[in-house]
Parts: structure tokens; sequence; C-alpha cells
């Protein structure tokens, strides 16, 4: 192998480990995009949506890494209408289909 051919094939690894730090940087935005959503939801009120449909509305006291979330004044709605009240629910992370914030109630 000569020397040019292994300058080219130098060239060719660094090309190649472009893409993937323009992913990586992608997936950190992403992580902290994230981390700063938890942030501002911390003690708001949110609508938590199961895989099964079924959604739960109160204040957020607790999320972790597992998406394990902890709501205090919950409500839970099936098919739209409510049909219990909890003071505290813990509802297991990978029940949970996603998370929106919701308007404070007046």
């Amino acid at each position: 192998m000569t020397k040019e051919s292994e300058e080219i094939g130098a060239m060719d690894q660094l090309r190649s480990l472009e893409p993937r730090s323009k992913v990586i940087s992608r997936i950190m935005s992403r992580k902290e995009a994230l981390s700063q959503f938890i942030q501002q939801i911390h003690g708001r009120p949110v609508v938590v949506k199961l895989n099964s449909g079924v959604d739960y509305r109160g204040v957020l006291a607790c999320l972790d890494g597992y998406m394990n979330i902890a709501l205090e004044q919950t409500e839970e709605y099936v098919n739209g209408q409510l049909k219990n009240k909890y003071g505290d629910a813990f509802i297991r992370g990978n029940n949970v289909l996603y998370i929106s914030t919701q308007k404070r109630r007046v």
C-alpha cells in the first residue's frame, strides 16, 4: 500500500465519521429537549395517555428514567368520560404512550 492510498483511506474514514457525529449531536439535543420538557412540566397539570387508550389527568409529581409516573389529584378518563378520581396515582412506564401538558383549570 502506498502512502497516497493510505492517506485516501484515512480521508474516507474521516468522512464516514461525520454522519455519526451528526446523529450523536441530534440524539443529544433531543435528550436535552426532553430533559427541559420534563423540568418544565414538573408540578404542572398533565395528561398521560396509556397504550390501552385510557387517559389520566393530574399534577405531575415525579417521573423517572423508565417513564414511571407519579400523579397527584388524578382523574381517570375512559373514552373521554370521567370514570374515577384518585388522590395519588402511580403509572408504570411501559404502559405510557405519551405525556402532554394540560391547561390549568380555574
